[in-house]
């Protein structure tokens, strides 16, 4: 009886740990997206970083506004900077140590797949990988310096995220 006993409280604690262990991740993901959604209102493209600053995913408005024809997924997002902005983004990236903090900006110029130097504005902030492991994601809003004002914004146009959701 008492072997049923440990092993039934030891199955307790596990489902226990699974279960909130799943709804962090779900919040979390809840959290990533309404990000996500703000950033594409205010920014022209957004990509995801992991901790080494490659870039996650496929990111079709980031690939054309840089003009490139092939895919960007691996590929370090410092290179897509010019020399003198690459030490000031690692700054960046490195200073956001808390998920918490706000996020923060930097004027860097770009450069597309023509050589061209394109300014832009970058707003960075972390996030906990779903993993659970000790480093963080990154998320970056770009916005096209002078390409969109944010007087052109209407509040009706920003989503609705109701606390319920989180």
């Amino acid at each position: 009886a008492l072997g049923i006993w440990i092993v039934t409280l030891a199955f307790e604690v596990l489902m226990e740990e699974m279960i909130t262990t799943s709804l962090a991740n779900e919040r979390s993901e809840i959290e990533s997206s309404a990000v996500q959604k703000l950033l594409s209102m205010f920014c022209d493209a957004q990509v995801q970083l992991g901790a080494d600053q490659r870039i996650w995913g496929e990111h079709k408005r980031f690939s054309q506004i840089l003009m490139r024809s092939v895919g960007v997924e691996g590929r370090k997002f410092t290179d897509f900077l010019c020399d003198q902005d690459r030490p000031r983004f690692d700054k960046l990236t490195q200073q956001s140590t808390s998920s918490l903090e706000p996020t923060s900006s930097l004027h860097v110029t770009m450069i597309d797949a023509g050589g061209t130097s394109l300014n832009v504005e970058l707003f960075h902030t972390r996030f906990p990988s779903l993993s659970g492991d000790r480093d963080a994601l990154h998320l970056i809003g770009i916005c096209e310096e002078g390409s969109r004002s944010t007087k052109e914004l209407q509040l009706q146009d920003l989503p609705v995220i109701s606390q319920s959701n989180f």
